[in-house]
């Protein structure tokens, strides 16, 4: 559903979302003439005192942004008010899922910075950076007197920088003549499906991990899907779809995952204010895998989109879910654009239930007062519990957060690491990983199932 000249796109966050609604001058207007006149009479009156009077002198404009961020803070625990500067980066991050910067995977505890690779499609990569490759100075500033501890967050911090801006790198490459490379800094796409592999070769049993639902995931998935179909033979056995810490994103992309595995039914309802506004339902012609045995990996951190997701198949019976109880934020947030304005405004417009119309909503376990839908705190319990302890926790996090060397640079990685003695990241397997190890007996029960053995 959209309203009236003013194209939609809702998002989920916890920590993410965009919506773009271009609004009129006379729109602006309106809203302007509806606000209480004493209540800004006070406004003018504290501005004016904190203007004069605060111990330190204060911007005047400054102090009407702080005012605006308060009042959205005030009654939007997920509001925001982005300023002007800082729309750039805000988008970039929380819509594309990219970050600014050159993109490079330095080699951790190694000194002079080493690049253990170029991110793909990254500044780095289209100006031909090689896996080995020293990065000797930046902007000419000589990191010879770095230690090996602190190599990767200098090159973090040297390295990235505003979309558009340039950067001098010196290089040592091999035995050759060190040379100079200028990059010019970009938006870096980050993947968001990781750790795509075959668990079982022979059942062909697959996993992938998706870190949000920014835009293109849904794309993605589908690809590395594919690939894993290509490795296993032509076919998979069943999929794991891992959704640990992931705290949502973009709706459209939630929906595209659940139609890839549903034929026909809901998949995600939106209310405000008790009254459906928009529905979601599957299409027969955008599903891919109808039949394929599947498992939902959750824990405590999966929330919102992760939630539409896994509430969809879950509610439709299409896969099986293992792990802890979800978050539980049914809430969602839109960005506003206003025409010539340069802010952004990020506020919660609308609630959603899952296809069985269950209202997940109790944000960490914490039920909403008078929340009929949500009597045991709010989330989504698994249909298989597999708690772990918070130390395990922790190492997951971190060790699925860890970047992946981009495939092109796999076979050259290794072979230096063997030279420099580091280990490149890996996803963390089965005899670490319980959650997954449960994930996946659960899976070969359901492949059994669906065989009739």
């Amino acid at each position: 559903m959209q309203r009236p000249n003013a194209p939609i796109l809702h998002v989920f966050v916890l920590m993410l979302g965009l919506l773009a609604v271009p609004l009129g001058v006379l729109l602006w207007r309106q809203v302007f003439e509806t606000m209480p006149a004493d209540e800004l009479a006070v406004l003018r009156l504290v501005h004016r005192q904190l203007g004069e009077e605060f111990v330190e002198a204060r911007d005047p404009k400054e102090l009407m942004l702080a005012a605006i961020q308060g009042m959205v803070k005030g009654i939007d625990r997920h509001g925001e008010f982005v300023v002007p500067k800082e729309v750039a980066a805000f988008e970039a991050e929380q819509l594309e899922g990219t970050y600014e910067g050159i993109g490079v995977m330095p080699v951790p505890g190694v000194a002079p910075i080493t690049v253990q690779s170029p991110l793909s499609a990254s500044p780095a990569e289209r100006v031909g950076l090689q896996v080995g490759d020293r990065i000797l100075a930046v902007d000419g500033k000589d990191l010879g007197a770095v230690s090996p501890d602190d190599a990767v967050a200098r090159a973090a911090e040297l390295l990235r920088g505003p979309a558009g801006s340039k950067v001098l790198l010196r290089i040592a490459r091999g035995d050759a003549e060190p040379f100079d490379v200028e990059i010019e800094r970009g938006n870096v796409p980050e993947p968001k499906v990781k750790w795509a592999r075959l668990l079982d070769r022979e059942g062909r049993l697959g996993y992938v991990f998706v870190v949000g639902f920014q835009r293109g995931v849904a794309d993605e998935l589908i690809a590395a899907v594919r690939a894993l179909e290509t490795e296993a033979g032509g076919s998979l056995g069943g999929l794991i779809v891992d959704l640990r810490f992931n705290g949502g994103g973009i709706l459209t992309e939630a929906v595209s995952i659940a139609n890839a595995f549903l034929r026909e039914g809901r998949i995600v309802s939106l209310h405000r204010r008790d009254v459906e506004i928009e529905r979601h339902d599957a299409r027969a012609d955008r599903c891919h895998w109808p039949e394929l045995p599947l498992v939902v990996l959750v824990n405590e951190r999966s929330a919102s989109a992760s939630e539409v997701l896994t509430g969809a198949l879950q509610d439709h019976a299409r896969a099986g879910v293992v792990g802890t109880k979800t978050y539980g934020k049914a809430s969602v947030q839109s960005i506003f654009s206003f025409r010539n304005r340069a802010f952004r405004l990020k506020i919660t417009t609308a609630r959603y239930q899952t296809p069985k119309g269950r209202d997940i909503d109790g944000e960490g376990g914490v039920a909403p007062g008078g929340n009929p839908h949500a009597p045991n705190g709010g989330g989504i319990a698994p249909d298989l519990e597999a708690p772990i302890d918070r130390a395990l926790f922790r190492r997951l996090e971190n060790e699925l957060d860890a970047p992946e060397v981009p495939a092109a640079y796999r076979a050259a990685v290794a072979v230096l690491a063997e030279r420099l003695g580091f280990t490149p990241r890996q996803a963390p397997g089965l005899e670490l990983d319980l959650q997954l190890a449960k994930a996946l007996a659960a899976l070969r029960q359901r492949v059994a199932e669906a065989s009739g053995r």
